[in-house]
């Protein structure tokens, strides 16, 4: 054998070695895109079948009471529900999930196991202090990013 076939037996071998290498990047990074299009597809799916409305809002003599209504096509499970935000205030200041004290806790209405669509859900919420007179805006924003706004007139 020549030294020359010994050259081209190694380049070749190279060639090789570098194309199954270029070859696993490219299918390791088309997996990738792939999963992420998965991920992207059900987060806008989820976002797509999410919608709810603040169909009123009352003051009370501790905070506000407000009735929020799934007209979405899907349930809303209770740790997602918890995981929803309620914006209130002229500088709409956020309250998170409290089972007791400042923030906002839930009773899903008509005895509703769940907050299915077309079920309406009851909020208290305990805010920091207690509002003055005027206007006010609160708005209820569901664990992935879907809202629904509300402005209240207070006293006067």
């Amino acid at each position: 054998m020549s030294s020359s076939q010994v050259s081209e037996g190694i380049v070749l071998i190279g060639i090789v070695v570098a194309a199954s290498m270029l070859s696993q990047v490219f299918i390791t990074t088309m997996t990738n895109i792939q999963r992420s299009s998965v991920e992207t597809s059900k987060y806008l799916s989820d976002r797509i079948k999410t919608s709810v409305k603040v169909v009123y809002a009352v003051n009370t003599t501790t905070g506000l009471k407000l009735w929020v209504k799934n007209v979405g096509s899907t349930s809303i499970g209770e740790g997602e529900l918890r995981m929803a935000n309620v914006f209130f205030g002229r500088e709409l200041t956020c309250y998170t999930y409290a089972a007791s004290g400042v923030g906002w806790n839930y009773t899903l209405l008509n005895g509703a196991a769940a907050w299915t669509p077309n079920a309406t859900l009851e909020v208290t919420l305990t805010p920091s202090s207690v509002p003055d007179e005027g206007q006010y805006y609160l708005s209820f924003i569901t664990h992935n990013g879907v809202k629904s706004e509300y402005s209240i007139s207070i006293g006067g």
